[in-house]
């Protein structure tokens, strides 16, 4: 990259820690990110941590910033995208992923509501991620995450 390009990081990349979604190693994303100049890389999977070892070694190693997060499938809202700010949020973070896989919730699969990221979200930085075809209802949870998180949301689009 040129000293005068505009420095660009992908946000939204999911690992192969994201079943039957991902197909790439986090090692494998870091590379690909590497030989495309990005400025940084976001890896936030579905519902998981899981991946992060592997990431943060891979990036480390080839000198990538590397921001983790989760993609974060409320049961009852629009996915989003999570990042910590720092340890305290990551801990919450944490917290949450481990509700959403306690109880009766069938193995492999993680529930957890809008009201309990709201709950666990001190400290991330958030990303909504609309649907497909966004709707009115879409637009009256992101009316409620506005509301929730201001100066800590923005909106993903692709």
């Amino acid at each position: 990259m040129t000293s005068s390009a505009l420095a660009y990081a992908e946000l939204d990349v999911i690992s192969n820690f994201s079943f039957l979604r991902g197909a790439s190693h986090p090692e494998e994303l870091i590379e690909q990110a590497q030989a495309l100049g990005l400025s940084a890389l976001g890896i936030a999977d579905r519902n998981t941590l899981a991946g992060v070892v592997r990431a943060h070694s891979a990036a480390k190693e080839v000198g990538l910033p590397l921001l983790i997060g989760a993609r974060l499938v409320p049961t009852d809202g629009p996915e989003i995208l999570c990042y910590p700010k720092d340890r305290e949020a990551y801990g919450r973070l944490s917290r949450l992923l481990s509700l959403g896989k306690m109880g009766d919730t069938p193995k492999g699969e993680c529930h957890f509501s809008l009201q309990d990221v709201h709950d666990h979200s001190e400290g991330q930085l958030l990303i909504a991620l609309p649907p497909d075809d966004p709707d009115t209802a879409f637009e009256e949870d992101l009316k409620t995450l506005a509301r929730w998180w201001p100066r800590r949301l923005w909106l993903g689009i692709s």
